[in-house]
Protein backbone atom coordinates (compact mmCIF):
# COMPACT_ATOMS: atom_id res chain seq x y z
CA UNK A 1 0.00 0.00 0.00
CA UNK A 2 1.90 3.39 -1.20
CA UNK A 3 0.58 6.35 1.31
CA UNK A 4 1.37 9.09 0.12
CA UNK A 5 1.97 12.16 3.39
CA UNK A 6 2.44 15.82 2.75
CA UNK A 7 4.12 17.20 5.25
CA UNK A 8 3.74 21.07 6.08
CA UNK A 9 5.74 22.82 9.00
CA UNK A 10 5.34 27.13 9.01
CA UNK A 11 8.13 28.58 10.32
CA UNK A 12 8.02 32.53 11.48
CA UNK A 13 10.77 34.22 12.88
CA UNK A 14 12.79 31.05 12.67
CA UNK A 15 16.17 29.93 10.86
CA UNK A 16 15.96 26.01 9.83
CA UNK A 17 18.99 25.73 12.06
CA UNK A 18 16.77 26.46 14.67
CA UNK A 19 13.79 24.71 14.02
CA UNK A 20 13.00 21.88 16.39
CA UNK A 21 10.36 20.36 14.20
CA UNK A 22 12.51 19.82 11.43
CA UNK A 23 15.89 19.03 12.82
CA UNK A 24 13.58 15.83 14.97
CA UNK A 25 12.04 15.23 12.14
CA UNK A 26 15.07 14.51 9.89
CA UNK A 27 15.85 12.18 12.84
CA UNK A 28 12.81 10.31 13.17
CA UNK A 29 11.29 10.45 9.78
CA UNK A 30 12.57 7.23 8.27
CA UNK A 31 10.49 4.63 11.09
CA UNK A 32 6.95 6.15 8.97
CA UNK A 33 7.76 3.49 6.33
CA UNK A 34 5.32 5.72 4.00
CA UNK A 35 5.85 7.59 0.70
CA UNK A 36 5.96 11.28 2.28
CA UNK A 37 7.21 14.98 1.32
CA UNK A 38 7.72 18.13 3.27
CA UNK A 39 7.34 21.78 2.94
CA UNK A 40 8.77 24.54 4.98
CA UNK A 41 6.53 27.25 4.42
CA UNK A 42 8.64 30.47 5.71
CA UNK A 43 5.93 33.43 7.14
CA UNK A 44 9.12 35.68 7.54
CA UNK A 45 9.96 37.35 4.71
CA UNK A 46 13.26 38.89 6.30
CA UNK A 47 14.56 35.33 7.33
CA UNK A 48 16.36 33.30 4.76
CA UNK A 49 15.98 29.62 3.94
CA UNK A 50 18.20 27.72 2.16
CA UNK A 51 16.78 25.78 -0.92
CA UNK A 52 17.27 22.32 -0.68
CA UNK A 53 16.34 18.97 -2.25
CA UNK A 54 15.34 17.44 1.55
CA UNK A 55 12.20 19.94 0.94
CA UNK A 56 9.78 22.13 -1.24
CA UNK A 57 10.13 25.55 0.11
CA UNK A 58 7.55 28.39 -0.07
CA UNK A 59 8.76 31.87 1.03
CA UNK A 60 5.50 34.39 0.21
CA UNK A 61 6.64 38.06 0.38
CA UNK A 62 4.61 38.39 3.18
CA UNK A 63 3.31 36.48 6.54
CA UNK A 64 0.58 34.90 5.43
CA UNK A 65 -0.37 33.49 8.50
CA UNK A 66 -1.93 29.41 9.12
CA UNK A 67 -4.62 29.13 7.25
CA UNK A 68 -3.51 30.42 4.01
CA UNK A 69 -0.48 28.62 4.58
CA UNK A 70 -2.06 25.50 5.05
CA UNK A 71 -4.08 25.77 2.09
CA UNK A 72 -1.47 26.94 -0.20
CA UNK A 73 0.36 23.22 1.55
CA UNK A 74 -3.23 21.31 0.89
CA UNK A 75 -3.23 22.58 -3.08
CA UNK A 76 0.36 21.47 -3.16
CA UNK A 77 -0.41 18.02 -1.53
CA UNK A 78 -3.08 17.61 -4.22
CA UNK A 79 -0.78 17.61 -7.58
CA UNK A 80 1.50 15.41 -5.52
CA UNK A 81 -1.77 12.59 -5.22
CA UNK A 82 -0.96 12.99 -1.18
CA UNK A 83 -3.95 11.39 0.78
CA UNK A 84 -2.63 13.15 3.75
CA UNK A 85 -1.25 16.40 4.74
CA UNK A 86 0.74 16.35 8.08
CA UNK A 87 0.64 19.88 10.30
CA UNK A 88 3.79 20.39 12.26
CA UNK A 89 4.67 23.40 14.44
CA UNK A 90 7.93 25.11 14.37
CA UNK A 91 8.77 24.25 17.78
CA UNK A 92 7.07 20.67 18.41
CA UNK A 93 9.95 17.67 19.03
CA UNK A 94 9.11 14.81 16.88
CA UNK A 95 9.99 11.22 18.41
CA UNK A 96 10.77 7.65 16.64
CA UNK A 97 7.27 6.67 18.60
CA UNK A 98 4.70 8.75 17.09
CA UNK A 99 6.19 7.91 13.77
CA UNK A 100 5.86 3.93 14.46
CA UNK A 101 2.40 4.14 16.15
CA UNK A 102 1.28 6.52 12.83
CA UNK A 103 2.71 4.12 10.29
CA UNK A 104 1.15 1.35 12.05
CA UNK A 105 -2.65 2.77 11.71
CA UNK A 106 -2.00 4.11 8.33
CA UNK A 107 -0.98 0.51 6.82
CA UNK A 108 -4.16 -1.15 8.86
CA UNK A 109 -6.07 1.25 7.00
CA UNK A 110 -8.89 4.33 8.68
CA UNK A 111 -12.24 4.09 7.35
CA UNK A 112 -13.60 6.88 4.93
CA UNK A 113 -15.73 8.49 7.96
CA UNK A 114 -12.25 8.96 10.15
CA UNK A 115 -10.81 12.23 8.82
CA UNK A 116 -7.54 11.87 10.21
CA UNK A 117 -5.26 10.43 13.19
CA UNK A 118 -4.37 12.52 16.30
CA UNK A 119 -1.15 12.06 19.32
CA UNK A 120 -2.18 12.90 22.55
CA UNK A 121 -0.70 16.32 23.65
CA UNK A 122 0.55 17.01 27.01
CA UNK A 123 2.19 20.02 28.53
CA UNK A 124 6.48 19.97 29.11
CA UNK A 125 5.58 19.53 32.87
CA UNK A 126 3.16 16.59 31.97
CA UNK A 127 0.67 18.28 34.48
CA UNK A 128 -1.87 19.24 31.85
CA UNK A 129 -3.06 17.39 28.58
CA UNK A 130 -3.27 19.62 26.15
CA UNK A 131 -5.25 17.71 23.58
CA UNK A 132 -7.52 16.14 21.97
CA UNK A 133 -10.40 17.05 24.54
CA UNK A 134 -13.92 17.14 23.65
CA UNK A 135 -16.67 19.17 24.90
CA UNK A 136 -20.50 19.64 24.37
CA UNK A 137 -21.29 20.55 20.97
CA UNK A 138 -23.93 22.98 22.18
CA UNK A 139 -21.92 24.99 25.16
CA UNK A 140 -18.52 25.39 22.67
CA UNK A 141 -15.06 24.48 23.55
CA UNK A 142 -15.15 26.89 27.06
CA UNK A 143 -16.30 24.65 29.81
CA UNK A 144 -16.45 21.29 31.03
CA UNK A 145 -13.92 19.81 28.86
CA UNK A 146 -12.69 16.25 28.64
CA UNK A 147 -9.56 14.70 27.88
CA UNK A 148 -9.63 11.85 24.45
CA UNK A 149 -7.84 8.45 25.26
CA UNK A 150 -6.69 6.10 22.78
CA UNK A 151 -9.49 4.95 19.62
CA UNK A 152 -11.26 6.45 17.22
CA UNK A 153 -13.57 9.26 18.23
CA UNK A 154 -16.88 10.76 16.81
CA UNK A 155 -17.17 13.46 19.52
CA UNK A 156 -16.62 17.28 19.03
CA UNK A 157 -12.87 18.09 19.81
CA UNK A 158 -10.64 21.03 21.07
CA UNK A 159 -7.01 20.13 19.52
CA UNK A 160 -4.47 21.99 18.49
CA UNK A 161 -2.92 21.95 14.21
CA UNK A 162 0.75 20.24 15.28
CA UNK A 163 0.98 16.32 14.35
CA UNK A 164 -2.71 16.69 13.21
CA UNK A 165 -2.90 14.23 10.37
CA UNK A 166 -5.67 14.95 7.98
CA UNK A 167 -7.26 13.36 5.20
CA UNK A 168 -7.55 15.62 2.26
CA UNK A 169 -10.83 14.57 0.83
CA UNK A 170 -12.02 15.29 4.23
CA UNK A 171 -10.57 18.67 4.15
CA UNK A 172 -11.87 19.56 0.88
CA UNK A 173 -15.26 18.41 2.08
CA UNK A 174 -15.14 21.02 4.65
CA UNK A 175 -14.37 23.82 2.22
CA UNK A 176 -10.58 23.80 2.94
CA UNK A 177 -8.56 25.47 6.15
CA UNK A 178 -11.40 28.74 7.19
CA UNK A 179 -9.34 31.62 5.97
CA UNK A 180 -11.92 33.81 8.68
CA UNK A 181 -9.58 32.59 11.20
CA UNK A 182 -6.15 33.42 10.01
CA UNK A 183 -4.05 32.59 12.84
CA UNK A 184 -6.44 31.90 16.27
CA UNK A 185 -8.94 29.53 16.36
CA UNK A 186 -8.20 27.74 13.28
CA UNK A 187 -7.46 24.46 15.11
CA UNK A 188 -10.74 24.93 16.76
CA UNK A 189 -12.85 25.78 14.09
CA UNK A 190 -12.15 23.24 11.40
CA UNK A 191 -12.57 20.51 14.13
CA UNK A 192 -15.41 21.71 14.69
CA UNK A 193 -16.77 21.34 10.53
CA UNK A 194 -15.14 18.19 11.06
CA UNK A 195 -17.58 17.09 13.38
CA UNK A 196 -20.83 18.79 12.10
CA UNK A 197 -19.67 16.00 8.65
CA UNK A 198 -19.71 13.18 10.84
CA UNK A 199 -16.07 12.66 10.44
CA UNK A 200 -14.32 10.51 13.51
CA UNK A 201 -10.76 10.88 14.35
CA UNK A 202 -8.18 8.38 15.32
CA UNK A 203 -5.71 9.26 18.71
CA UNK A 204 -2.72 7.52 19.30
CA UNK A 205 -1.77 5.95 22.55
CA UNK A 206 1.46 8.16 21.71
CA UNK A 207 1.81 11.12 23.98
CA UNK A 208 3.98 14.11 22.83
CA UNK A 209 5.38 17.19 24.94
CA UNK A 210 4.42 20.32 23.62
CA UNK A 211 5.54 24.14 24.53
CA UNK A 212 2.22 25.32 23.88
CA UNK A 213 3.25 29.30 23.84
CA UNK A 214 -0.01 30.88 24.34
CA UNK A 215 0.17 29.64 27.98
CA UNK A 216 2.96 31.72 28.42
CA UNK A 217 1.92 35.35 28.75
CA UNK A 218 4.86 36.87 29.73
CA UNK A 219 7.44 36.04 26.46
CA UNK A 220 4.20 35.13 24.36
CA UNK A 221 1.37 37.81 24.37
CA UNK A 222 1.30 41.14 23.58
CA UNK A 223 -2.65 43.25 23.08
CA UNK A 224 -3.19 43.08 19.58
CA UNK A 225 -2.60 38.98 19.91
CA UNK A 226 -5.06 38.81 22.66
CA UNK A 227 -7.75 40.69 20.99
CA UNK A 228 -7.25 38.07 18.19
CA UNK A 229 -7.43 35.49 20.38
CA UNK A 230 -11.00 36.54 21.46
CA UNK A 231 -12.06 37.47 18.00
CA UNK A 232 -11.58 34.10 17.34
CA UNK A 233 -13.52 32.79 20.48
CA UNK A 234 -16.36 34.92 19.98
CA UNK A 235 -16.36 33.70 16.03
CA UNK A 236 -16.67 30.30 16.86
CA UNK A 237 -18.94 30.44 19.82
CA UNK A 238 -21.35 32.61 17.26
CA UNK A 239 -21.00 29.54 14.95
CA UNK A 240 -21.77 27.03 17.73
CA UNK A 241 -24.80 28.93 18.52
CA UNK A 242 -26.72 31.16 21.30
CA UNK A 243 -25.94 28.89 24.06
CA UNK A 244 -22.18 28.70 23.48
CA UNK A 245 -22.21 32.89 23.23
CA UNK A 246 -23.48 32.35 26.89
CA UNK A 247 -20.84 29.98 28.15
CA UNK A 248 -18.30 32.53 26.21
CA UNK A 249 -19.12 35.29 27.79
CA UNK A 250 -19.29 33.56 31.21
CA UNK A 251 -15.70 32.44 30.62
CA UNK A 252 -14.61 35.61 29.98
CA UNK A 253 -15.96 37.10 33.22
CA UNK A 254 -14.15 34.34 35.29
CA UNK A 255 -10.80 35.04 33.07
CA UNK A 256 -11.21 38.78 33.99
CA UNK A 257 -11.21 38.14 37.63
CA UNK A 258 -8.40 36.20 37.45
CA UNK A 259 -6.25 38.82 35.15
CA UNK A 260 -6.62 41.60 37.77
CA UNK A 261 -5.25 38.92 40.61
CA UNK A 262 -1.99 38.11 38.01
CA UNK A 263 0.62 40.58 37.83
CA UNK A 264 1.56 39.56 33.64
CA UNK A 265 -1.82 39.07 33.11
CA UNK A 266 -3.46 42.10 34.68
CA UNK A 267 -2.51 45.04 30.95
CA UNK A 268 -4.65 42.29 29.46
CA UNK A 269 -7.63 42.69 32.09
CA UNK A 270 -9.25 45.89 30.30
CA UNK A 271 -9.75 44.16 27.15
CA UNK A 272 -11.54 41.10 28.70
CA UNK A 273 -13.64 43.71 29.99
CA UNK A 274 -14.73 45.38 26.67
CA UNK A 275 -15.56 42.00 25.27
CA UNK A 276 -17.64 41.03 27.55
CA UNK A 277 -20.05 43.84 26.81
CA UNK A 278 -19.72 43.44 23.29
Amino acid sequence: MNIKVQIVIVLYKTRIEDCISYNTLKETICNLGLTYSVILYNNSPDIFIPLSPEYELFSPKENKLLSNAYNDALESAKKKDAEYLLLIDQDTSLSKDYFNALGNVLRKGLGNNIAGVLPQIISLDEKRKISPRSYCNYIGPFWFLTPIRKGITFRCLATINSLALLRISAIDEIGGFPVEYPLDGLDTSYFYRFYKKGFGFYVLGIQIKHNLSILNYKLNMNKDRYKSIILSEKKISKEIGFLSIFFFKARLILRFFKQLFVKEKRPYAKITLVNIFN
